[in-house]
């Protein structure tokens, strides 16, 4: 069985071990599976823009739930379903989707759900599968099945090769907390040796026997180090994460309008309100313990809460084993304050950019923290910056192109009587024009690149960098404004590079009588005529240039 592992691009900028890009699926080996013959009459493949890459299941006559990761397009007409057992029918277009948040990356492995309703009613002898609504009070060890469609053979739609298998799995743990919202954990290894879920299992059904009917417990998500560890991770590894479905009636049907056959209703449904309110959180709160524990899922606190506790795993995973790094999730308010006390690194965002955490205010908790990555964007509690006692190095990541729905950093508002280095990457000048250079007394290391253009000499404010004492800058010009009168008399070290081939004209308005104490100085990318260049520059950083040059 396969599975698309999207942790990957959620645990990339931690470097947990995750299970990396996705493989070839129509190369891959069936994992352990045998030929399917529970409920095979309501499992589904999904497929973008006839590409088949995730599993499914019917719940209504034109409803299929899948996990909220495979549905990766904004277009509902780049989405189909394949039907494998129809003898002829064998596809229908999707109509509409609709995920329980636009943004589950952020939250994975939680609220990993979607509907998609199809253009027409799924063709025989398709049939809606019955869902367990309380799945929470499933035994621990219980038997379960997980089906799936084989990608051993070519599985796109209207392809009569498509098979429909299955594996045995048992119930490891049951999750449902503030940061572990309705999740199982199963193992595989009862079914035997390297069996398991890959890429293209995402989505594809867990049924449980209820009295001779097999009923939905829950929904493939994927490979999750919070709970497989970087040990079980792999493609066939035994151990996967279910989002258990049957506590998500109320969305499932006030979102799609359809009704489910609940089997054993819920004796506590996810509230809406939890879910998909956007009640306001702009309350302070007095520790980290109240910040774990009340903030809602809807709000911005939230995704930060997790981030950290993510990586409190990353910086002790050497010290945790794989049962324990969930129960950091589980009840991190009160046992693992310790820990995230000590988290001294910490970056938030991600690498594609197109999410990251809007929230700073939690950070107010990690009172040893001394290096913090974040992205230009608008954020709550910019100021807690300013409590960060023990904060040295603040990295700031802009984009080549910016999106205004993330709005714009307050820079005037960032503040550190404790930093010493800021380093600022992929942002154009006029964006950080507002920045206060005397919010940061102790500034020795100042690093500036912008793809975007070049930086102008009159960026550099003399009266505000009297304690730097090294400057790195990318595209610096002398286009527009003068090297500043009496600027950095305590810089030591000053590094110019060009990656676009800057003329030296570029430079030729830095004052080396402005740079007394100037010692190192490097000059790469530029199109330099060395004697031209160095006159009148002190005899020492000539000769250092020339060989550094040569």
């Amino acid at each position: 069985m396969k599975l698309r592992r999207s942790i990957a691009l959620l645990f990339l900028m931690l470097m947990i071990v995750s299970c990396g890009p996705a493989e070839d699926m129509s190369q891959l080996d069936l994992s352990g599976g045998t030929a399917a013959q529970t409920a095979t009459d309501s499992v589904v493949r999904i497929s973008s823009k006839g590409q088949s890459f995730c599993s499914g299941v019917l719940v209504a006559s034109d409803l299929v739930v899948t996990a909220a990761h495979c549905v990766t397009s904004e277009n509902s007409g780049d989405l189909s379903v394949t039907f494998p057992l129809s003898p002829s029918d064998k596809t229908r277009s999707v109509a509409e989707f609709q995920k329980l948040r636009t943004d589950s990356l952020l939250y994975f492995p939680n609220f990993d759900i979607a509907w998609l309703r199809l253009n027409t009613n799924a063709p025989a002898p398709y049939k809606a599968a019955a869902v367990l609504g309380n799945s929470g009070d499933v035994a621990i060890g219980s038997a379960m099945t997980l089906v799936g469609i084989s990608n051993d053979t070519p599985c796109n739609p209207g392809d009569t090769n498509c098979k429909l298998v299955q594996l045995a799995i048992e119930l490891k743990s049951s999750w449902s907390s503030s940061h572990l919202v309705n999740l199982a954990v199963v193992d595989s290894s009862v079914q035997g040796a390297n069996s398991g879920t890959c890429p293209g299992d995402s989505g594809g059904p867990s049924f449980i026997d209820k009295n001779g009917t097999p009923a939905v417990y829950g929904i493939v998500a994927g490979k999750d180090p919070i709970f497989t560890g970087s040990s079980s991770s792999s493609c066939g590894s035994p151990i996967t994460v279910l989002t258990r479905i049957g506590e998500y009636q109320t969305w499932i049907e006030s979102t799609s309008k359809r009704k489910l056959t609940i089997i054993e209703p819920a004796k506590k449904m996810l509230s809406l309100d939890f879910l998909t309110g956007n009640a306001t959180d702009n309350t302070q709160q007095a520790s980290w313990q109240d910040w774990f524990n009340k903030p809602l899922a809807r709000q911005s606190a939230w995704a930060t809460v997790h981030k950290i506790l993510e990586q409190v795993v990353l910086e002790f995973q050497g010290q945790l084993t794989d049962d324990e790094i969930p129960q950091l999730f589980q009840n991190g308010g009160q046992v693992w304050v310790e820990k995230l006390t000590t988290l001294k690194s910490l970056s938030l965002g991600f690498p594609d950019q197109t999410l990251s955490i809007e929230d700073l205010r939690p950070l107010e908790g990690l009172k040893n923290l001394s290096d913090l990555t974040f992205l230009a964007r608008s954020y709550k509690g910019i100021s807690t910056i300013s409590l960060l006692t023990k904060l040295k190095t603040i990295s700031i990541i802009g984009r080549v192109v910016l999106r205004p729905e993330q709005g714009t950093l307050a820079w005037r508002d960032l503040a550190s009587t404790s930093l010493e280095t800021i380093k600022l990457s992929q942002l154009a000048s006029t964006q950080t024009s507002e920045l206060n250079w005397s919010s940061f007394p102790k500034l020795k290391t100042l690093a500036f690149s912008s793809p975007t253009g070049k930086i102008p000499v009159s960026w550099i404010r003399e009266e505000k960098l009297a304690n730097l004492q090294n400057l790195q800058l990318q595209e610096l010009s002398c286009d527009l404004g003068q090297w500043p009168k009496e600027a950095m008399p305590n810089l030591k070290s000053l590094s110019i590079r060009s990656a676009v081939s800057l003329a030296q004209t570029e430079l030729e308005c830095i004052n080396w009588e402005f740079l007394p104490n100037l010692s190192e100085l490097s000059i790469l990318g530029y199109r330099l005529n060395l004697d031209e260049f160095t006159v009148g520059m002190p005899p020492a950083l000539a000769a250092q240039l020339r060989a550094n040059t040569h």
